[in-house]
């Protein structure tokens, strides 16, 4: 007997080998979901890809269409004056002197009439700006003497600017 049991302990390792070996097998063998989230995943991928494929070709089409925008001569003018700081109501008033006298914007520019106007708009620009103070506070500050105020914390200095 101790043949056969001999025989019958090989033959029980050798099914324990079987089976492990059967069982990494198993483990690595993809599964129904692995399938289903593989065949999910390249859906998503070719979406994207006709996606970025259609988002490239409009990108052509847009470039092909993006041609320099030619400005006409009075265009062209404005935007030298817009670019120099003419205020926009000298601008319209030059364009007004211009089409009534049939004279370019430049040359509009130059006429006396316009000439004054943009002086009496700079002007006015100028007495605004001399009329506004530099800040919004004023420059006392409810009574404490800060030029003399060495020993205050930074507390009592906030405190006493107002912040």
């Amino acid at each position: 007997m101790e043949e056969n049991e001999k025989e019958v302990i090989d033959t029980v390792e050798e099914t324990q080998e079987v089976n492990e070996v059967e069982e990494t097998i198993a483990d690595d063998a993809p599964s129904l979901e692995d399938y289903d989230a593989l065949k999910k995943k390249a859906a998503t991928l070719e979406a994207q890809k006709e996606h970025w494929r259609k988002k490239a070709e409009l990108t052509a089409e847009t470039k092909k269409d993006n041609s320099p925008v030619s400005l006409s001569d009075e265009q062209r003018q404005e935007v030298a004056l817009i670019a120099r700081g003419v205020p926009e109501s000298v601008i319209q008033e030059a364009f007004v002197v211009a089409k009534a006298k049939g004279l370019s914007l430049n040359d509009a520019m130059k006429d006396p009439l316009i000439d004054s106007y943009y002086k009496n708009v700079k002007e006015a620009e100028r007495k605004e700006k001399a009329q506004l103070g530099a800040s919004g506070k004023a420059g006392v500050y409810k009574g404490v003497d800060l030029v003399n105020a060495v020993g205050m914390t930074e507390e009592e200095h906030r405190k006493a600017i107002g912040m």
